[in-house]
This record gives structure tokens, sequence and C-alpha cells, in this order.
């Protein structure tokens, strides 16, 4: 779509990009996305930290004595079965 500035019609022609709504709009919607991205960006960062925070505790629980395990009221058995769940498998009732 070419645009025109001005009396005459071949003077100041410049090309607009198509773009839906007014340049503004199309401006606002592109600031929209990219804090979309970095919402989006930031949330799967939070995800991956609490995914390594599981896997330490899980870790931790796997390397604990008989002592220990007595002391917080967990068995070895359920113990070893928390310390086998992978890091993403977590229960969010907890």
């Amino acid at each position: 779509m070419t645009t025109s500035i001005g009396s005459n019609s071949s003077a100041h022609a410049y090309l607009q990009p198509f773009l839906p709504g007014s340049t503004r709009q199309a401006g606002w919607s592109v600031r929209q996305s990219f804090a979309h991205a970095c919402r989006l960006a930031g949330r799967g960062f939070m995800t991956m930290l609490a995914w390594y925070e599981v896997a330490q505790q899980r870790r931790v629980l796997r390397m604990m004595s008989a002592e220990m395990l007595n002391d917080i009221g967990v068995s070895r058995a359920d113990a070893l079965r928390e310390a086998r769940r992978r890091f993403w498998d977590v229960d969010e009732t907890r």
C-alpha cells in the first residue's frame, strides 16, 4: 500500500507495511507479545528452579541414615520410594 503526503500524489510517497489496525496498535501488540514472552520465560525459569530443588531434596532423602529418617518420621521404604520419583513428578497438594 502506498501513501502519499502533500497535494502532489507522487511527492513523498512511502510504503506502509501491511499491518492489521494502525501502526500504533501494531506497536502495542508487539510490546504485549514481548511482555507475554518474558512472563513465559520467567515462569519456565521458576519451574526449572523448583525442579532442581525437588531433585536436591530427593537426593538428600536417599542419603539419609535410618536415625535421621526416624527423626522425621519416614520409613526407609517410603524414603526410597520418594527418592526414585522423577524430578518433574511433584505432588502439588503437599
